[in-house]
């Protein structure tokens, strides 16, 4: 069915609360601006500023407050701050809230954003952080020198370096926390119990004190003072540190892909005796970081790339890094040579591809005959051979070294790139035609793949799934060394639920591959949106913080009007912030337009005890206690009070000459008195009135 397209429409939606909207625009009342004291006595500074307390206890937000330096800085141990929903925004200095040396405080219910500490506990015990949303800051949560403080519940979103960072500080808890685009990181703290915490919809893995454990899937992995730990066949990406150990030994990471983490895509801390082979590290910040007395580490067989810093080492030594391609980096190897071992690696157009520090000097090469590595920026010859090639007879070796600097140099640099005769299939890429759309579209998924290999391969099984459903499968028959194919999958959401969704694209490995972390490429995020419900008018959704939900269809009066339409509505619907704003969708269902010339989301502020409706044409109504009637009988004689006594979904549909005769039994009616109807706008032109008897 083709409707009528509607011109110059002009919608408002009503909601109580002072909010911020996915549609940029500001709440009707503009935030306060200055830092909040909650002074030791329990005085409120400046007195102007939006929040209260009628006990010294619990002090609670009335509106949303920015500032360029701290937001709320508190003074006083044994109260509780509830955000009731509002916004605490700063300018990327200072910290949200700072509860520096206090004990016994309870932050709830805020959206904290764009600071560079979110939350600051330092020298603090006996705090409780629960239910906020604290994204976009530099810190989300900053835990220095503190103990038996509880992190749980939050939204902990897009924090720019860690979501939370626990430092020299035991015994809190962390848990049930939802993290995405970023995570937890912990240094020098010992006994934290951290559980049933997600990281980008992965359990977010923290073993303190374990060995001899297998880890099957996660987001991020921390491993404190464990031994023998294996992680194999892992994807961990987008979040701060991809794998963590610290005072951890022998523990292997194997075939694992470790892709566009903030900071780390393995870090290393004081723990020896680790093998990093045959696993991809991509897009972070640094790829490998061994610090600090993390000695006799083997790093084989891996792809480093594209990384800042490709392999950080302060300053372990006797550290072995060998048969690994490490392209394309800001450095290739960066920190204390401290005789560490680095051969037979491929050093491929890093922007400095060995940076020494201190002096230190290290071993970069096997002696002869094995060799060095392959640097491609080395411009020396190979015309003769021999430990000290000077013999007749070249032997793919330069005859000179490669000089890192004046203590550190390749005796035995080869001239061609070194190859470990591989099969090798790699998946690229991954790109979606878009990114957000409602649930039903055609969406086109493309899939870049690559034989990196040696070999020439065949019957490659491509497949894409949206998190872990399978969309589907095609085969690339034939793909010989070095050849790029694109495939593109057609995607129908008819079936698919609103929300958001990880898109991973996987190629069946080939026989005798070793290196399968490249198999697995992940897009990101996409937002699958709600088609409507049905019926002729457009629906409105609001998002819960995991999906859109249905509130209600708007424009009723579209469907038999033939010019512009306006109308008010009340979101019935609990709204959740992501990202310090209120998301609202628009839909439709059939095969239809809708124009809108204005939209605006309207806040009423009133007392709790005080119920807020609103006409079609903009009225706003304030009521309280309301008494439900007693029985409604319709013109058939059917009770159909159940329908009508609640907002729940269930609802009365009447028809030309229909009533519905309500009787509210005895009531104390006093001046003022009124008479509240929800109901859509009859889609029909007849008239409609209500009588009343008393």
């Amino acid at each position: 069915m083709l409707k009528k397209v509607v011109t110059g429409v002009m919608l408002a939606l009503l909601l109580t609360g002072s909010l911020m909207f996915a549609f940029n625009v500001r709440p009707v009342k503009g935030a306060w601006t200055g830092t909040i004291y909650i002074r030791a006595d329990g005085s409120i500074e400046p007195p102007d500023a939006p929040i209260i307390t009628y006990d010294n206890v619990t002090y609670t937000l009335t509106g949303n407050i920015t500032s360029s330096a701290d937001g709320i800085v508190v003074e006083r141990d044994n109260i509780v701050i509830e955000g009731a929903g509002h916004t605490l925004q700063g300018t990327g200095s200072g910290s949200g809230i700072d509860l520096s040396g206090r004990s016994n405080v309870t932050i709830k219910n805020i959206t904290i954003t764009t600071f560079y500490y979110g939350i600051r506990l330092h020298f603090s015990s006996n705090n409780s952080i629960v239910g906020n949303n604290i994204t976009n800051n530099v810190y989300g949560v900053w835990i220095y020198f503190s103990c038996n403080n509880s992190v749980s519940g939050n939204n902990i979103t897009n924090n720019n370096s860690y979501g939370i960072l626990v430092g020299y500080s035991s015994n809190n808890n962390i848990s049930g926390n939802t993290f995405i685009e970023d995570g937890l990181t912990v240094a020098i703290s010992y006994d934290n119990t951290v559980v049933d915490n997600l990281v980008n919809g992965k359990p977010l893995v923290y073993l303190e004190g374990d060995s001899d454990l297998a880890i099957e899937d996660a987001g991020q992995i921390i491993l404190v003072d464990c031994n023998n730990i294996l992680v194999e066949n892992l994807n961990i990406s987008h979040t701060d540190v991809g794998v963590e150990l610290w005072s951890t030994n022998k523990t292997t990471i194997r075939r694992t892909n470790l892709t566009k983490n903030r900071c780390y895509g393995i870090w290393l801390y004081d723990s020896s005796n680790n093998n990093i082979t045959e696993s991809n590290m991509e897009n972070n910040g640094y790829g490998i970081a061994l610090f600090r007395f993390s000695n006799n580490n083997t790093v084989s067989e891996n792809i480093i790339t594209n990384n800042g810093i490709g392999i950080a080492i302060k300053p372990p030594s006797s550290n072995i890094i060998s048969e690994n391609y490490i392209e394309n980096n800001g450095y290739g190897i960066y920190g204390y040579a401290s005789n560490n071992v680095v051969y037979h690696n491929n050093f491929l157009d890093n922007g400095m591809q060995a940076l020494v520090l201190y002096n230190s000097v290290g071993v970069w090469d096997d002696g002869y005959p094995s060799g060095g590595n392959y640097w491609n920026d080395y411009t020396g010859v190979d015309l003769y051979s021999g430990p000290h090639q000077n013999e007749t007879g070249s032997d793919g070796i330069g005859d000179t070294p490669y000089v890192i600097d004046e203590n550190n140099q390749d005796n035995y640099p080869f001239v061609n790139a070194l190859s470990f005769s591989k099969h090798d299939v790699a998946v690229l890429d991954v790109e979606v035609s878009e990114d957000e759309f409602q649930a039903g579209s055609q969406i086109n998924i493309y899939v870049t793949v690559k034989n990196k290999g040696d070999f020439n391969e065949s019957n490659i099984d491509v497949k894409v799934y949206y998190d872990h459903t399978l969309i589907g499968t095609q085969t690339v028959a034939e793909l010989n060394t070095g050849e790029t194919v694109t495939l593109t999958f057609d995607w129908y959401t008819s079936s698919v639920d609103p929300g958001k969704y990880v898109i991973r694209a996987e190629a069946g490995s080939v026989p005798d591959e070793i290196i399968c972390v490249n198999n697995v490429f992940w897009d990101g995020l996409v937002n699958v949106l709600p088609s409507s419900g049905g019926g002729a008018c457009p629906f409105v959704y609001v998002w819960n913080s995991t999906a859109y939900v249905v509130d209600n269809n708007i424009l009723p009066e579209s469907e038999i009007s033939d010019g512009d339409v306006e109308d008010y509505y009340r979101l019935e619907q609990a709204l959740t912030p992501e990202q310090g704003k209120y998301q609202l969708v628009i839909g439709e269902f059939e095969n239809e337009h809708s124009y809108f010339d204005v939209v605006k989301l309207l806040a009423v502020d009133h007392d709790e005890d005080i119920e807020v409706a609103v006409t079609s044409e903009g009225e706003i109504l304030t009521y309280k206690d309301p008494s439900p009637p007693a029985s409604a009988i319709d013109d058939q004689g059917d009770n159909v009070l159940k329908s009508i006594k609640e907002i729940d979904g269930q609802y009365y549909q009447g028809h030309n000459g229909s009533f519905i005769e309500l009787d509210f039994g005895d009531l104390n009616v006093k001046k003022e008195a009124k008479l509240v109807l929800r109901t859509d706008q009859p889609p029909v032109k007849e008239p409609w009135s209500i009588h009343v008897q008393s």
